[in-house]
């Protein structure tokens, strides 16, 4: 099935910029790879330093194709990445791309020593897209508040970006394996929202009396009440739960012709086949999450 895109309005300065994307984490370089596709950027990943490098050189012997943006998901006192800042600020060619560092332990002192190897941004995971979105925002939109200050590069921390409290979403995920609940919560956590668990529709549906989400996530085949038991019992108005049009997506192994056709009838929104594919039900999130 086709999927639409995040529903963040792309950013008419970020259009078609080049972007090199660093990262270890093939969950990570998916999941941001999906936002600056949505926001109709250039994009090209590297797994190490190794491939980063080759990218840079490439693009400074060829002349063309320079990168706007680096984005570098690693630890600061990684000497890799160290290295690969220095490089970019040596280069003439390179020296204005804007570089972003994102890291999953934020340690105290890291953000200036990041300012002062030529960063623009130090961002701590998870990030949601909204605010990878709102820093690039930041950088492109910031101007030096006076007459000195027209040399300095902006800077900008997870304290500079605006919060906005549309952009939280609260979650409940039913799923009776507690090795895909386990898995599909870090998932969720991985994109920066956070999602309560049940093992079963009977406990979904308890879970939904008690209080409001915004989006379930639906596992098909559960003991005691499947799925679409669940959808059935939730969509029905004498079922005493909070707000019984909240939208549910589907989740099944079975990826059978006539699933989403069954799915869809039974009151559910969407469907998504399992494995769950990171980019596939980041869409799907962002797609029925409250504007």
């Amino acid at each position: 099935a086709s999927l639409k895109t995040i529903s963040i309005k792309p950013l008419k300065q970020l259009e078609n910029k080049r972007i090199l994307l660093v990262s270890p984490y093939k969950t990570n370089r998916d999941i941001i790879g999906h936002y600056l596709k949505s926001w109709n950027c250039f994009y090209t990943d590297a797994v190490n330093f190794g491939e980063a490098l080759l990218q840079l050189k490439k693009s400074v012997e060829q002349k063309t194709g320079l990168f706007d943006f680096l984005i570098l998901d690693q630890m600061l006192s990684d000497e890799n990445g160290q290295e690969l800042a220095q490089f970019v600020q040596a280069d003439p060619l390179l020296k204005n791309t804007i570089m972003i560092m994102l890291t999953s332990h934020g340690i105290r002192g890291d953000a200036l020593r990041a300012k002062e190897m030529g960063f623009s941004a130090y961002l701590t995971k998870p990030i949601k897209g909204s605010q990878l979105y709102q820093c690039f925002e930041t950088i492109l939109n910031k101007t030096p508040d006076d007459e000195n200050k027209k040399t300095q590069k902006p800077f900008v921390t997870r304290h500079d970006i605006p919060k906005n409290g549309k952009q939280e979403i609260r979650i409940l995920l039913a799923e009776d394996n507690p090795i895909n609940q386990k898995l599909a919560l870090r998932l969720i956590a991985k994109f920066g929202f956070h999602a309560d668990a049940v093992f079963n529709g009977k406990e979904a549906v308890k879970a939904l009396q008690k209080a409001s989400y915004d989006l379930v996530l639906m596992d098909i085949e559960m003991p005691e009440m499947d799925g679409f038991e669940a959808t059935q019992t939730i969509r029905n108005p004498k079922s005493q739960v909070i707000k019984p049009s909240t939208p549910i997506i589907a989740m099944t192994a079975h990826a059978l012709q006539g699933d989403r056709e069954r799915c869809l009838k039974a009151g559910m929104n969407d469907y998504i086949a399992k494995p769950i594919q990171p980019d596939q039900l980041l869409e799907l999130i962002e797609k029925y999450r409250p504007i």
